[in-house]
C-alpha cells in the first residue's frame, strides 16, 4: 500500500489516487502506524480534509484496537483544531481524554477549544471536573483561576466571578492577579449598591400650560 501510495503521489503527481490507496489501507490496516501516518499526511497535502476527516471518524468507530483507537481520534483532533472547527475539535479532544485520562495535552487543548468556541458552560463543567480530582496542588490554583475568567471574561458574571477570584485566592493568598480581581469586582459591587435612586422630581411646569 505505501509503495502504490507512492508511486502515485511522488512519480504520477496523482495526490488523489495516493490519497485514495491509503483510504483503502487503513480500513485493512488500521493499527499501523505508518498507514495512518501516509493517509493523513496525503489527505493534507491534497486538500482532502473533508475526506480525510470522515474516513478518521469512521475508522475510529470501527476500531477494535486500543491503541489504533487513540491515534485515530488524537489525529481527527488536531485536524479538527488545524481546520478552526473548534467545537468539532473540541467534542473530539474530550473524547480523547476519555481513552487516555493522563493526556495533558488533550485536556488543555480541549479546555482551548472550548474557549475558541465560547462553550464557557461546558468549560465549566470541565474544569469542575477536574477540580473534584485533584488535591491541594499547584495546579489546582491554575484551574481555580479558569474558572474565574471563564466567569469574569467568559460569561460577563461579575457575582460569579468575585466568588471565584476569593477561591483562588484562598488556595494562593499570597496572589497579586486574585487580590487586585477581588478589590476590583468588590469596590464595583459596592458602587452598584449605594448608587443613588433615579430621582423622581418632576420638572417645572412651562410657563403658559398652568
Amino acid at each position: 500500500f505505501l509503495a502504490a501510495a507512492s508511486v502515485f503521489g511522488a512519480l504520477l503527481e496523482d495526490a488523489r489516487l495516493a490519497f485514495e490507496v491509503m483510504r483503502r489501507a487503513i480500513v485493512e490496516c488500521s493499527d499501523d502506524e505508518a498507514i495512518l501516518r501516509a493517509l493523513v499526511d496525503y489527505g493534507r497535502a491534497g486538500g482532502f480534509e473533508d475526506d480525510l476527516d470522515r474516513v478518521l471518524a469512521e475508522r475510529f468507530e470501527a476500531s477494535f484496537d486500543a491503541k489504533a483507537a487513540r491515534a485515530l481520534q488524537s489525529e481527527r483532533a488536531d485536524l479538527l483544531y488545524s481546520r478552526g472547527k473548534f467545537s468539532e475539535a473540541a467534542d473530539a479532544y474530550h473524547r480523547l481524554v476519555s481513552l487516555e485520562p493522563d493526556n495533558e495535552p488533550a485536556k488543555v487543548r480541549h479546555r482551548e477549544c472550548l474557549v475558541r468556541a465560547e462553550r464557557y458552560q461546558d468549560l465549566l463543567v470541565t474544569l469542575g471536573q477536574a477540580l473534584r480530582r485533584l488535591g491541594p496542588v499547584p495546579r489546582r490554583v491554575e484551574l481555580l483561576r479558569d474558572v474565574a475568567n471563564t466567569w469574569e471574561g467568559g460569561l460577563n458574571d461579575r457575582a460569579e466571578a468575585l466568588d471565584a477570584w476569593k477561591a483562588v485566592l484562598a488556595a494562593a493568598p499570597g496572589d497579586t492577579e486574585a487580590s487586585a480581581a477581588v478589590e476590583r469586582l468588590a469596590d464595583a459591587r459596592t458602587r452598584r449598591t449605594v448608587a443613588p435612586p433615579p430621582s423622581t422630581s418632576t420638572a417645572p411646569a412651562a410657563p403658559g400650560t398652568l
